[in-house]
């Protein structure tokens, strides 16, 4: 497997580590970590899907191999993460990719909603994440134990930071994590400084009236042993969205990573119908 790697600059001059592999000619889906992780945690899909889909991925800005700004304001502001994706679709040129969406990712891809809308979209997959963080109704989304691990995470103690990662590593599956990922994650998190952290997570997040508004094929993945959200998380997403479709999955924060067959198969699935929707649509407008 050819990995096609690059540094992406975004609108505000951050630069984004990416990773692409397959035919750009076949239809295109963009993976989204989460915070502490780089998109190497996605290797389970660039594995197997990547005969059939062009896939790409890349660090969220402050994570992994990304630049890490100072400025609180570069993680504080919806428009850096939509712009920050917005770059991503730009430099490998996809068109209207279907985008998968992890934890902290699920906040990023609602700032894209919210500034870039879904247009240049074809399907939605929102893995163990959100639309709100910071809210009154966010506090039924998110378990109460989360909290006190940001607390750690905030925390410029090194004991307590250690700590908050480790809380974050046990979190991310049920079962025993393979040791190059153990070492991935240990790396990329040990990368990420507290003011990083508190810049991210201290922010308020509302995307609910963003996503309200999207039409594409929609698939909300949750782990019903997720310790950070709730499964009134995946709820919310089928109220705000008539046509989402929800799958729990028995495992905890990384369902894609710990029930990777299961889940590969339902993203295809989900690349079938929106293949199936786009090709309805060609024949609408040549008519």
């Amino acid at each position: 497997m050819q990995i096609d790697s690059r540094m992406v600059r975004s609108a505000d001059g951050c630069h984004l580590y990416a990773e692409a592999v397959g035919n750009r000619d076949h239809p295109a889906i963009l993976f989204i970590p989460g915070a502490s992780v780089t998109g190497t945690w996605w290797r389970k899909q660039f594995d197997s899907l990547s005969d059939t889909f062009y896939c790409v991925r890349f660090d969220l800005r402050g994570n992994g191999a990304s630049d890490k700004p100072s400025d609180p304001a570069a993680y504080q502001e919806s428009q850096r993460w939509a712009d920050d994706i917005a770059a991503i679709i730009s430099a490998f040129e996809l068109s209207k990719p279907t985008v998968c969406a992890w934890s902290y990712g699920g906040y990023a891809l609602g700032g894209y909603l919210q500034h870039y809308g879904q247009a240049n979209l074809s399907g939605v997959v929102m893995v163990d994440s959100g639309a709100q963080l910071n809210t009154d109704q966010s506090k039924d989304q998110l378990h109460e134990a989360f909290g006190q691990l940001i607390g750690k995470l905030f925390s410029p103690d090194v004991t307590a930071y250690r700590e908050g990662v480790e809380d974050v590593f046990k979190s991310l599956t049920a079962a025993p994590v393979e040791d190059r990922d153990r070492a991935d994650f240990h790396g990329a998190s040990f990368l990420m400084a507290p003011a990083t952290w508190q810049a991210m997570f201290g922010r308020r997040i509302d995307h609910t009236e963003d996503f309200e508004r999207v039409s594409l094929p929609i698939l909300v993945v949750h782990g019903q042993q997720d310790p950070i959200f709730t499964p009134r998380a995946a709820e919310q997403f089928r109220e705000i969205i008539p046509q989402a479709q929800i799958s729990s999955y028995p495992c905890a924060h990384a369902p894609f990573y710990e029930c990777a067959e299961r889940f590969n198969l339902e993203l295809v699935q989900l690349m079938n119908d929106v293949s199936s929707k786009r090709h309805v649509a060609a024949r609408h407008g040549s008519g």
